[in-house]
């Protein structure tokens, strides 16, 4: 039987999982890892793990499946809306934040009212899911009383109103927040300016996925085993890649950057708490 050759010294092993991760600046083709710079025999034991191959996963995710619906945002317009200009989504504020010269103060006050809003629409869709079920089992009967149906309706559009109100009242918390220069910016955006937005986004996340590789790449480095952050951050990342939630999955690479030793300070590094 022949034996398998070894790479050259200061060679890269093809099959290390980050030379396939080593992503250029803008995301867009691996970059060969650095020869002058070679892994030792003890590092790609601590680099080789199951999740360094997931991180290109994500950062593929992030530049393919999260940002193809901004683009088709600009192509595929809604026919023409009463309020169109009156009211700005939160995940657009939070997008353009850099463009709108959004403050700190700001961030945190919409950030504030976006989780307000959450557990609200949380309790009012578990509500909702109880009142509809309500009604389907009525309306399954072999003879209907309209009273009770009509009653039971009366509740599944009153949850709806309740939401309605929960969302439209978030809305005008937000446009409240803004100055005029910042709601002018944003309309100028909403009219012709998603695509750019999207890639001014597509880049921000592809920076900051590579400042993941690279603190993991140096963590390891160090002799220490980037594995259960990057598990953590792929477990919550991947799911709001693919859900279209681009605030929360770049809020995801803040919270895993942060776990990183240079972000803490040196010692030993914990997992990220459950979320």
């Amino acid at each position: 039987m022949p034996k398998s050759r070894s790479p050259p010294p200061g060679k890269p092993s093809r099959g290390c999982p980050w030379n396939r991760l080593r992503l250029c600046r803008h995301g867009c083709r691996p970059r060969p890892q650095c020869s002058s710079n070679p892994v030792s025999r003890n590092e790609t034991h601590v680099i080789q793990s199951p999740i360094e191959p997931a991180m290109k996963r994500m950062a593929l995710l992030a530049l393919v499946t999260l940002l193809s619906p901004l683009s088709a945002a600009d192509e595929n317009r809604t026919p023409p809306d009463p309020f169109e200009g009156a009211f700005y989504p939160p995940e657009l504020v939070l997008m353009a934040r850099d463009r709108i010269a959004l403050t700190q103060g700001q961030q945190d006050a919409l950030r504030a009212r976006m989780e307000k809003t959450r557990t609200g629409s949380d309790e009012l869709r578990a509500k909702l899911e109880r009142e509809t079920a309500a009604m389907a089992a009525l309306v399954k009967e072999e003879r209907l009383d309209e009273a009770a149906v009509l009653a039971q309706l009366d509740k599944v559009l009153e949850v709806e109103r309740e939401v309605k109100h929960l969302h439209i009242g978030e809305l005008v918390a937000i446009r409240n927040l803004l100055t005029p220069e910042q709601q002018a910016k944003l309309r100028g955006i909403s009219k012709g300016g998603i695509a750019q937005l999207g890639e001014e986004v597509r880049r921000r996340l592809t920076d900051k996925l590579e400042r993941v590789r690279e603190a993991a790449q140096k963590m390891a480095d160090g002799g220490n085993d980037p594995t259960e952050i990057l598990k953590a951050m792929e477990g919550r990342f991947k799911p709001l890649v693919e859900a279209g939630k681009v605030i929360e999955a770049e809020a995801e690479l803040d919270r895993a950057l942060g776990q990183f030793p240079e972000k803490r300070g040196a010692g030993p590094v914990a997992p990220m708490p459950p979320h």
